[in-house]
């Protein structure tokens, strides 16, 4: 009631310490901590009637009333996650209670070790010495889950940003976090059950104006029942503040840790590192430490690589500064792994694809401990999640274990009832060593997903057919005569919905996909060698329906591709050449011809044509009354002579030769000589009369014959004596006046010297 008070039936009815105590445990079951308004009310009443006596018809819960006390105790040890609040009000509840149990005569423990209930459980020494031994027994202490959210730097107004809450941890290694719950600001107060955002990880869209904001974030458990935490960060929006670059010491969606082979590199990247103040600032400077002693300056660059000689499991860290110097406030470090083994995913499917909150989905995922492994590898935590676990991801379902030795595989296969979640596709996560308790080379391949469907559903069938006459048609009985399906359904052919999810025909051809999310979609096929599609002529389906439909007739039709031959010869002719197919070509070349087959295919024949021509040719030639032709002929007449060879190639190779013939000529001469004669062709003169005879070579190369008919006259001499007075005329007209020979030469009648010598005396 108003008071704080609870009764049985209604807030008036019997209110009393027991029924409050148990009041505040009821509050706790629904996530209510100390500080809920309608627990501090049942405190205050507690408080305030904590040594009243009698209360309602309810003894004073330390005079005797074992219930009571045992209601007060769960209730105030079940507080703030069961850490426990220690006061009701000025009253440490468990030291008065204590001193009454242990020290009160009347109401303490007996001699036999006994408590008595003197109220509602009659005296009953069992139930009231159970209730003391509960009070007393302090208990094993539970460790609550611890909500953390990474500090926020200042950002200007209308700026989205990413907050993290992916720190936040379970102190019992058992547990898990399986809820996020964010608040963006608490100004207009926090309502969890209508959350701005959920996940790890999560962005804001930012403030509007400048000022203050508080960012409340809920973390839950899979407790039973539930525990909560609750962390709150500021983050001040303003115009002109700087605002710190954000180190990001591994990519986003990556696995939560570095790990690689033991020996072999392992490459840090810090690329992702950015500034708030983007695209007016910018990250321009990165300082790794790489050994994990909290020393930076290892390494300067936005990636780099590790190796590590032995096992390791240590940290790295990334500072990153921007151009006005200022570095990183948030702490990013992560852990990093060398190993000498590695357990991973071998395959993930659940089932259906289609599926709605409360519905059963059967998980199956098979695990494998890698064959190069070192270590056999137990008590694996195995979790699934609605979402990927990195991002916004929400654990379903319990724990689940597996052992892998090396080499060796384990499977988990169960049923998970699905949450209440968006219509729409999503994928289903299974996470390998999600406590990560296992050092591996690969931490990447410890997750897997599978496709789900949440809302309304399609189902869609058709066949796969051999379309045998190319129809487009799927035709089951064609004519008189035929008894049977000429146009079957194709058995093991892949049918493709929206180019990703495929299903495989029955054994009559026929295809199914269920439970496809209500929209529209494609359905295509895996053509298949040797086969070509028909129908439908576009070559896919497009389905639409955004309520819950089937569609039948979805058919594919092929049918067999023709099987094309080709075929080739040579050939070879003088001067055209008549193709099979009737055509003559003139030109050598490749000629083709397609043929039509009798399942009609192509035949296509290659000629492959050598067009070679006659050839001619002439020679000039001339002889000397006759002249003898190469191909062993003899002509006496000059004219133009013809021969047709055969040339290698089997074409006509025609000569003609223009021969000229030429005879020798004979001519003669007269001469006469005094004395001698010199002959025109040379040599020494004659003496004698006679006929002389030379052969000269004429211009065209026959015999000219001179012959020289030659007289030889002699010359003559005579002399006289003559005596005279002074002088003497000489016949010849000459006057001599001294004695002496004179000579004269006359020219005979025959053309020689007749020489007179006259002896003169004076």
């Amino acid at each position: 009631n108003a008071n704080g008070g609870f009764g049985y039936t209604s807030g008036t009815e019997w209110l009393n310490i027991a029924k409050t105590g148990a009041g505040i445990v009821s509050l706790v079951s629904i996530g209510a901590n100390s500080s809920n308004a309608a627990v501090t009310n049942a405190i205050s009443f507690l408080d305030n009637n904590w040594d009243a006596g009698t209360y309602h018809e309810s003894p004073d819960h330390k005079n005797g009333n074992m219930y009571a006390m045992y209601s007060v105790t769960k209730g105030m040890r079940l507080l703030d996650n069961r850490t426990g609040v220690t006061n009701v009000g000025s009253h440490n509840w468990y030291e008065e209670y204590r001193d009454v149990l242990l020290h009160d005569a009347t109401n303490g423990q007996q001699a036999n070790g006994s408590w008595n209930d003197y109220y509602w459980v009659n005296g009953a020494t069992n139930m009231g010495t159970s209730f003391g031994i509960l009070v007393l027994t302090q208990g094993v202490v539970v460790p609550p889950p611890v909500a953390v959210i990474d500090p926020i730097s200042s950002r200007p107004p209308n700026t989205s940003f990413t907050v993290n809450g992916s720190n936040s941890y379970h102190q019992d290694p058992s547990r898990t976090l399986v809820q996020y719950l964010w608040d963006f600001d608490a100004s207009n107060g926090v309502d969890f059950n209508n959350p701005d955002a959920t996940g790890p990880t999560v962005t804001n869209p930012g403030y509007a104006s400048n000022g203050t904001y508080t960012v409340t974030l809920r973390v839950k458990d899979n407790s039973e029942p539930p525990l909560y935490d609750l962390e709150t960060a500021t983050v001040e929006i303003s115009n002109e503040a700087n605002h710190n670059p954000v180190a990001v010491a591994i990519p986003p969606g990556n696995s939560p840790s570095y790990a690689g082979r033991v020996g072999e590199p392992i490459l840090l990247d810090g690329s992702s590192s950015y500034d708030p103040d983007a695209p007016l600032d910018s990250v321009v400077a990165y300082n790794w430490d790489t050994n994990g002693d909290g020393i930076y300056g290892d390494a300067t660059t936005d990636t780099v690589t590790v190796v590590f000689a032995n096992e390791y499991n240590g940290q790295v860290g990334l500072r990153v500064y921007d151009s006005h110097g200022d570095s990183s406030s948030n702490n990013a470090y992560i852990n990093i792994v060398a190993s000498r083994k590695d357990i991973y995913v071998e395959s993930f499917n659940t089932s259906p694809y289609t599926a709605n909150g409360g519905d059963n989905v059967h998980f199956v995922a098979v695990f494998k401990s890698d064959d190069a492994s070192n270590t056999n590898v137990s008590n694996v935590v195995v979790k699934f999640y609605d979402e990927n676990p990195f991002t916004t991801g929400n654990q379903i379902g319990g724990n689940y274990i597996v052992d892998l030795p090396i080499g060796q595989r384990d499977t988990v296969d169960t049923y998970i009832t699905l949450p209440t979640l968006p219509n729409g596709n999503r994928n289903l996560y299974v996470y390998l060593d999600a406590s990560q308790q296992v050092n591996e080379w690969n931490e990447t391949n410890n997750i897997s997903s599978s496709d789900l469907n949440v809302g309304s559903s399609l189902t869609i069938q058709g066949m796969k057919f051999n379309d045998v006459n190319g129809n487009g048609v799927r035709d089951g009985f064609e004519g008189a005569g035929i008894s049977g399906d000429i146009e079957p359904g194709l058995p093991g052919w892949v049918i493709v919905l929206d180019g990703e999810i495929t299903t495989t025909t029955d054994a009559n051809g026929n295809y199914e996909f269920a439970g496809v999310p209500a929209g529209s979609h494609t359905v295509t096929e895996q053509n298949q060698a040797g086969w070509t599609q028909t129908y439908p002529v576009t070559g896919s389906h497009s389905i639409s329906s955004e309520v819950d439909s089937t569609f039948i007739g979805i058919d594919f039709g092929n049918r067999l591709s023709c099987t094309n031959v080709t075929s080739e010869f040579s050939a070879s002719a003088c001067s055209t050449y008549t193709l099979p197919w009737e055509q003559t070509v003139t030109t050598s070349g490749d000629y083709s011809h397609t043929y039509q087959k009798a399942d009609g295919c192509d035949s296509v024949v290659t000629a492959h044509v050598t067009i070679n021509n006659s050839t001619s040719s002439e020679f000039s030639a001339s002889g000397c009354g006759s002249y003898s032709l190469p191909w062993e002929q003899t002509v006496t007449q000059s004219g133009d002579y013809s021969h047709t060879y055969q040339t290698v190639n089997g074409c006509d190779s025609v000569v003609t030769a223009h021969v000229t013939i030429n005879n020798s000529i004979a001519t003669e001469f007269s001469a006469t000589g005094c004395n001698s004669y010199t002959l025109p062709w040379g040599g020494e003169p004659v003496t004698n009369s006679g006929d002389y005879t030379h052969t000269y070579q004429t211009v065209n190369g026959c015999d000219s014959v001179v012959t020289a008919h030659v007289t030889i006259n002699s010359g003559t001499s005579s002399e006289f004596n003559a005596t005279a007075c002074d002088s003497y005329s000489l016949p010849w007209d000459t006057t001599v006046t001294s004695s002496g020979d004179y000579s004269h030469t006359y020219q005979a009648a025959n053309g020689c010297d007749s020489v007179v010598t006259a002896h003169i005396t004076i």
